[in-house]
Order: C-alpha cells, then structure tokens, then sequence
C-alpha cells in the first residue's frame, strides 16, 4: 500500500471515530431526573422535550456534516499537511456540538446558548467547505457532456476562468494533491498557491467587469486605468509563468495598449 493512501484511511477511520462519539455523546445528555414517587411515566419523558429536540435537531446536523465529509474524501487523493488542519479544525467543532446542544437543552429560552450553538454550526460549515465535491460534479458533467469528442485539452477549454481561479483557493488546492502549481513552472522562485490564487483572482474580477459592461477606467473613486494596467501586466505575468511567449502569443490581437493609451489621451 502507497504511503500517501495509508495516511488518506488513517485521516477518514480517525474522522469517523471522532464523529461516532460525538454522536454517542449527544444521547448522553438525555437524562431523566428523579421522579417523586419513584416511578416513571409518560408525563416525566415528556417533561424533557427540549433535551430530545436539541438532541435530534444535533444528531441530523452531525450526520449531515458527516456525509457530506464523507462524500467529500471519497474523491481526495492526497491529503497534505494544510487539508490535515482544516480537518483538525472540522473535528474541534464537531466534538464541541455535544457540548453547545446540552446549552440549548438546559438554557432552552437563553439567547446566548442559540447563539453559541449557531455559532457552532457556522463554524463547521465554513470549515467544510462542499466546493471540491462541487468541482468533481462539474468534471463529471463536462465529460458526459462531451463524449465520444472528449480529449484533456476540450476538457480544460470548458472549465471558465472562474473555475480555474478557486481550483487555487486553499482546500481545493490541498485536495488536489498540492501539484496545480506545476501548472506554472516559469513562476518567480517563493511563488506560493496564495499568491497564485490572489493574482488570477484580481485578473478573475477585471474579467467579470468587462463581461458585464462595466467600466474598468476607475481606480477606487478616481478616474484612472492604472489599476486595468496593472491587471493587464499580470496577465501577462501569468502567461510567462505558464511557459508562453506573450508577444507571440497574442501577435495581431493584443490592442489593450493601444486603448489604454488612447482613454490616456482623453
């Protein structure tokens, strides 16, 4: 067995344990107290409705947490020291659920015990981010979509910039192995997924605002296309990066500079 599939199961057995307890830990916050006259009746178990409802309200959530975790690492191949801490981080919060719900079973009318108990959920979706499961249905998609015409190269060409961009965001990237910067080997030395996915993201945002007519000749609240040359020049910088000769490339249709020094005359 590869090493980096040994530590893969280890990270998903370790997360499923965790989750089992956290689960078990929920029902042992149902507790009956002791009845007057030493015998129990319907009316006493109905008397705990609120632990009952924060404890099922809590085992759908973490059931669904857990799917969805699940459904997630079944398309991951690698998992690097980054998707190891965001894991880690998952699971503090899962095993803190326990914990929040026996605030809204006991302090039920309590403001502060919702909102520590929202807070608790928040926390773990933002942790769980259900973008790589999004990605791999928008893979699956495009080939079923293409067919009998599929190669790699028509496969990229129907991913959108967009697309592209998160795939640098910080658990996509660890999701994919860590190996997308491979994609840029021309890329100034200490280059790093931050700076890449902050680079292709401005170029990203400039990208939408000419798709969608707006204008691109403000920098903040001044009339200025500093900041449109700046996103051309990185353009191009991601163009070197990839390996690509940009004047050659873009010979007879690159006009930006043309237009900016036009709009510059203005």
């Amino acid at each position: 067995m590869e090493e980096k599939n040994l530590q893969l199961e280890r990270t998903v057995f370790f997360c499923d344990a965790v989750v089992a307890i956290a689960i078990t830990l929920l029902a042992l916050e149902i507790k009956i107290p002791p009845t007057e006259n030493g015998h129990l009746t319907f009316k006493d178990v109905l008397k705990e409705w609120r632990a009952f409802a924060a404890f099922f309200l809590s085992f759908v959530n973490i059931a669904n947490f857990w799917k969805t975790h699940h459904s997630f690492f079944s398309h991951i191949k690698k998992v690097d020291e980054k998707l190891l801490w965001f894991n880690i981080g998952w699971l503090l919060f899962i095993v803190l659920l326990p914990f929040s719900t026996s605030l809204v079973s006991n302090f039920f009318s309590d403001s502060i015990s919702v909102i520590i108990y929202s807070a608790n959920i928040l926390i773990i979706a933002i942790f769980q981010n259900t973008k790589c499961e999004d990605t791999y249905h928008s893979v699956q998609e495009a080939i079923q979509k293409l067919g009998t015409d599929y190669t790699h190269d028509r496969l990229i060409a129907k991913f959108t910039f967009g697309f592209w961009t998160y795939q640098f965001s910080k658990i996509e990237f660890a999701a994919a192995g860590s190996i997308l910067l491979n994609v840029f080997p021309n890329r100034p030395f200490g280059t790093n997924q931050k700076t890449v996915f902050k680079n292709l993201f401005k170029i990203n945002d400039i990208r939408n605002r000419i798709a969608h007519y707006e204008p691109v000749c403000f920098d903040g609240n001044t009339i200025s296309i500093d900041r449109t040359e700046r996103r051309y020049e990185l353009m191009l910088d991601i163009l070197t990066w990839m390996g690509c000769n940009p004047p050659r490339l873009l010979y007879g249709m690159d006009g930006v500079r043309k237009e900016l020094a036009a709009i510059k005359a203005i």
